[in-house]
């Protein structure tokens, strides 16, 4: 990524007008409207929540409005890569969350430079990678169409704002929530080796399978990882960050991006599945 301004990759990113960014455009295509507006508020509107497996409930803010500290910018990393089914990471790469100082500024900045930059990484980096996403589920999204009975299928019955999927597909939720957790569960540190074990082993569906398969072995083979993983200070702290940027988000990035899955929708009666992404 640029020192100074994010690379420009092309596509006329949406407006920044917040009045804006509570509409909803409907299609009949819902799974496009409910990614659009998931995508949205993580770039745009804020208020996105999860329930996290562990029971914790986490609050990602808007990145157009700036993120307080570099955990949550790994967490929010995390969630708009989930959201643009990996595509983000091809021109935003997660390593420059450790080593682009430039970058950490705007994203954590209250100042108007700072501000600027964040206008810029989203109309260069992030709303392209939206659209490359939108665009990837153009195709694969099932049309909702009025029909003559009662039970048919309509794009009404679903409302963007309630739907907890992402993209209208159970697969990528799940993925979602088991990302967050085991990010969550790396911050906090761990009390033995057997928890820093069990937690490598549940990082299987959160990497959908794409770890190697002696990746937990060469971990527990390297005692300062070990003892960085359970220690509590802070040189242990920023082991752990460092860790989250350079071997988790890069292989969540992937998972979501190798990841396939039908479509399901959470609300009322439009529970059917079908084939999808």
């Amino acid at each position: 990524m640029a020192t100074d301004t994010p690379p420009a990759s092309g596509g006329s990113p949406p407006s920044h007008d917040q009045k804006d960014g509570d509409r909803v455009r409907r299609t009949t295509r819902a799974a496009l409207d409910v990614l659009q507006f998931q995508q949205r508020q993580l770039v745009y509107r804020g208020g996105h929540s999860r329930t996290l497996p562990s029971g914790s409930t986490q609050r990602l803010p808007a990145l157009i409005e700036g993120i307080e500290t570099r955990t949550t910018a790994v967490m929010w990393w995390q969630a708009i890569a989930v959201r643009t089914f990996g595509y983000v990471a091809e021109e935003w790469p997660a390593i420059d969350l450790e080593r682009d100082r430039t970058l950490l500024s705007g994203l954590l900045g209250d100042l108007d430079k700072s501000r600027a930059y964040r206008s810029q990484l989203v109309d260069h980096i992030v709303a392209p990678a939206c659209q490359r996403a939108y665009n990837h589920l153009r195709d694969r999204a099932s049309e909702r169409a009025t029909g003559p009975a009662e039970s048919d299928p309509d794009w009404r019955q679903i409302d963007p704002k309630r739907e907890a999927n992402v993209g209208m597909r159970p697969a990528f939720v799940r993925l979602d929530l088991e990302q967050a957790d085991a990010l969550g569960s790396l911050f906090e540190g761990f009390g033995s080796r057997t928890a820093i074990s069990q937690w490598l082993h549940s990082l299987s569906p959160a990497t959908y399978g794409e770890l190697e398969e002696d990746y937990a072995d060469d971990i527990m083979s390297d005692e300062y990882a070990v003892g960085q993983l359970v220690g509590d200070d802070r040189d242990a702290e920023m082991y752990r960050l460092r860790f989250a940027i350079a071997e988790l988000l890069p292989t969540f990035a992937t998972a979501a991006r190798e990841l396939r899955a039908g479509e399901l929708s959470d609300q009322g009666s439009l529970q059917e599945a079908t084939p999808g992404t």
